[in-house]
Parts: structure tokens; C-alpha cells; sequence
């Protein structure tokens, strides 16, 4: 562990504690937000900045800039239009990026170090290199700009849980937030009977993909047989399974199953695991056959209305893989040129409906498409470095709160992926996990309190 780093925390460590609760306030409204058409290039302004002040304790600076940097990056925002009128915008992300990274390496941060920033970094080099082959490279450009705020997001997140008790405090606060969203989610329910609850999301699979998070922290916290009696989290994880219940959301429902599994696989008790989430279906079919019984029987049916849809988005995707399999079509680009790949043999009606959509509705197919099978293997290996290494701390670590924490994380994050084969959005979510489980992989292994190996 170097020495610098861990003399840093001694110095500053009481003085950046006080920022957790503000940093868990900004991302989670950055995760709302960011779903309700709010740029993600001013949400990573507004959270870059924070989080460079904290690092500078230079707080009555930063809130002036905050302001100035949000407003400018909105001013010059153009929702449509010729491309160009994106550049201004498009050159102060660049900017800003620049002074972020500069910001990092001068406070001499433990980024850049590990295996899986190196995978990272040429992650992006690949989004940038689907830049230079895309038959619309501006368009490319943008999107690449939004991996680029993604990657920086994990980044600053890993800044901000940098001792074990800023990760500990970080996830009870994502818990008791969860709760009051699902509390939100059920009262929708109960008292505007809303089909599909969206809680303060616009849409009942972004809701899903939320509630996912702190379900799972839950399941874990209470599967633990030495936390297994609190009944509060009890209470909070029925809150959360009739909430996410409630969304309707299929993919956000397989998510749960598979992260509830993975929680069984490593508790040793797979099996009856596997039965519960056998049992708990049935159960519900039978309850309430004409809401959720009937959504779980349309899952099953492949030959239903939104499954065909998704089929033939998939085979879009895997298209354009075909033409283009090494480096892609280019970041960004599947709203432009889909309608040239979409499957000869598709219904007219659904060929209809296929011109216009606007996202694969896949993220993995979308990533794979974009930037190639080398760009899809990088990103694939992100979060297999990642699951690796929280699943070696695993068998190190012995306090019962922290294999709770690990198992609760490790799991939202592969519900999370899990979801977004049937989703394009909500990668805030994928990125803001991976950061949780990379910090607290090696928070709780090593006897530092710095990031980084």
C-alpha cells in the first residue's frame, strides 16, 4: 500500500467523511434524472465538480462553478438539429473532462493503477476508435462523450467510498432511500391504481432496475443467519419484492431471480433457493391471476406481442454485428441505420414498429454492435474483473456485515447486467455498482483504507 495515499486519507479522512451523505445525495438524483431526458453530461458536471471540491475541500468555490457549469452545458444544449449545434457543448464536456483527470492525478489518487482501469481505459479507446469507421462519425463522437462521463462516473464514485465506514454509511442511506421509493411505488399502487407503478421514475423498468439495488442489499443482509433477525430489514425487503412486483417490469423480475440465485449459489443453499424462486411464482399466479399471474404467463409465452418485438430487435443487432464484427457499425448509430438491417423475413407489422425505434432495447448487443466483438470483449471483461476480485475478498473475509455487503452488491450488479439485456438505458446504475464493489472489494481485504491495489 503506498504510503502516500494512506497518509493522504489520515490527513483529510475526517474532513471528506462529512461529504458521503451530500455525494449519495447527488447520485441518486443523478440516477433519477439522468432517465427523465436530463443530460448525463451535466449530471457528470454537477457530480465531477462535487466531488473535485471535496477532494480540494474548497466547498464556497465549487458551488458557483457548479452552477455556472450546469447552466452553460444546458444553455448550448440542442435536443435536435443539425449536429454542429452540439459542438459547443461537445467541446466543454471535453474540457471539463480534461480538468477532471488533471484534478484526479494532481491530488495523486489511486486511480489508473489497477487491471481494471486498464480495461477500462481501452474500453474507451475502442469507443473512440468506432469514431474513425462510423458512417456518422459526430453522432459517434457524442456517444463516445457519454462513455467517456460513464467511465468518470465510476471513477469519482470510487473517490467518494474511500474508507470502509464512507462505504458502510453509503450503502444503509441506498437502502433506506430504496425503501421510501418502494413505499412511493406501492401507495401509486394502492391509492392512484396505476397499472405499472413508476414511483418517481418515468417508467415502470427503469423503476425495476432502481428497486433491483437495495432489494438485493436486503436479501443478502437477511439471508445471513447472524443478521437474520433484524426485523426492519425484513420489513424493507417485502417493501421492496411488492414494489418491484408491482413495476410489472419481466426483465427487472429475471434480474431479481438471478441475483436471489447467485446469493443462494454462495450461502451454499442453491437449491432451496432455486425452489423458492420456483415456489414464490406459482404462488403469485395463483393469488393474482389476472395482474401479476398473468404478466408472469406472458413471459412464458415467446410467441407474445413485446417478446417477438424484442426478438426481431435482437436480430437487428446481431446484423449489424455480422456486417461489421471486429470494430462495429460505430457508438451510437443504431437509431440511424437499423431500418437497413432489420431481419428480411419480419412481419410487416413488426418491421413498422422496428423503424421506429430508437434503441436495441439490449445493452449488451447495443455496446456489441457499436464498437465491435475486441470493444464487447473489454466490456465484458470490466465486470468479470470485477466479480473475480469481490468474489476472492469473499472467501478472505469473515465479519458477517461485510460478506453481507459484498453478496448483497456482487448480486445487484449481475441483476442489474441481467436487466439490461432487455434494456438500453440506466448504464448510470451498471457503473455506480461496479464502483461499490470495486471499492469495498478492497476496502475490506486490505488493512488500508485506500483504493487501489
Amino acid at each position: 500500500m503506498n504510503d502516500i495515499y494512506r497518509a493522504e486519507v489520515e490527513n483529510h479522512g475526517i474532513v471528506i467523511h462529512k461529504w458521503v451523505f451530500l455525494g449519495f445525495v447527488v447520485i441518486q438524483s443523478i440516477m433519477v434524472f439522468s432517465v427523465l431526458q436530463f443530460p448525463l453530461e451535466s449530471a457528470m458536471l454537477f457530480f465531477g465538480f462535487f466531488c473535485v471540491a471535496l477532494l480540494l475541500h474548497k466547498l464556497e468555490y465549487s458551488i458557483p462553478i457548479l452552477v455556472i457549469a450546469i447552466a452553460v452545458s444546458e444553455f448550448v444544449r440542442i435536443p435536435a438539429g443539425p449536429f454542429y449545434l452540439h459542438l459547443p457543448r461537445l467541446i466543454l464536456i471535453l474540457v471539463l473532462t480534461v480538468f477532471l483527470f488533471r484534478s484526479l492525478l494532481l491530488q495523486k489518487l489511486a486511480i489508473l493503477k489497477s487491471k481494471l482501469d486498464t480495461v477500462v481505459l481501452l474500453y474507451l479507446l475502442m469507443c473512440f476508435i468506432s469514431v474513425f469507421v462510423s458512417q456518422f462519425p459526430l453522432k459517434s463522437l457524442k456517444s463516445t462523450f457519454n462513455m467517456v462521463s460513464l467511465a468518470l462516473f465510476f471513477w469519482l464514485t470510487l473517490q467518494l467510498l474511500r474508507t470502509r465506514s464512507m462505504v458502510n454509511i453509503f450503502i444503509h442511506l441506498w437502502i433506506w432511500v430504496s425503501t421510501g421509493v418502494a413505499v412511493l411505488a406501492i401507495l401509486e399502487f394502492s391509492l392512484l391504481r396505476q397499472y405499472r407503478v413508476v414511483s418517481i421514475f418515468e417508467d415502470p423498468n427503469f423503476l425495476g432496475n432502481y428497486l433491483l439495488i437495495g432489494t438485493l442489499l436486503l436479501y443478502a443482509l437477511v439471508s445471513q443467519r447472524s443478521l437474520a433477525g433484524n426485523p426492519k430489514s425484513f420489513l424493507a425487503l417485502v417493501v421492496h419484492l411488492i414494489a418491484v412486483m408491482l413495476t410489472l417490469s419481466r426483465g427487472a423480475w429475471l434480474g431479481l431471480v438471478v441475483g436471489i440465485l447467485f446469493v443462494g449459489y454462495v450461502n451454499k443453499n442453491f437449491w432451496k433457493t432455486l425452489a423458492l424462486c420456483v415456489l414464490i411464482p406459482a404462488a403469485l399466479i395463483l393469488l393474482s391471476p389476472e395482474y401479476v399471474g398473468s404478466r408472469i404467463i406472458q413471459t412464458l409465452q415467446l410467441g407474445e406481442r413485446s417478446a417477438i418485438l424484442h426478438l426481431y430487435l435482437n436480430l437487428t443487432s446481431l446484423n449489424m454485428i455480422k456486417s461489421n464484427p471486429i470494430l462495429g457499425i460505430g457508438m451510437g448509430t443504431f437509431e440511424i441505420v437499423h431500418q437497413n438491417y432489420i431481419p428480411a423475413d419480419s412481419p410487416a407489422i413488426i418491421r413498422l414498429i422496428l423503424q421506429s425505434r430508437y434503441a436495441p432495447h439490449n445493452t449488451f448487443l447495443e455496446i456489441w454492435s457499436g464498437i465491435g466483438t475486441i470493444g464487447f470483449i473489454l466490456f465484458i471483461g470490466i465486470f468479470a474483473i470485477a466479480v473475480k476480485e469481490a468474489l476472492r475478498t469473499l472467501r478472505e473475509v469473515r465479519a458477517p456485515s461485510r460478506q453481507a455487503y459484498l453478496k448483497g452488491t456482487v448480486s445487484a450488479l449481475i441483476a442489474v447486467l441481467i436487466h439490461n439485456l432487455t434494456l438500453s438505458y440506466n448504464r448510470e446504475h451498471i457503473w455506480i455498482l461496479l464502483a461499490i464493489v470495486w471499492a469495498i472489494s478492497y476496502l475490506y481485504r486490505e488493512e488500508g483504507t485506500i483504493l487501489g491495489p
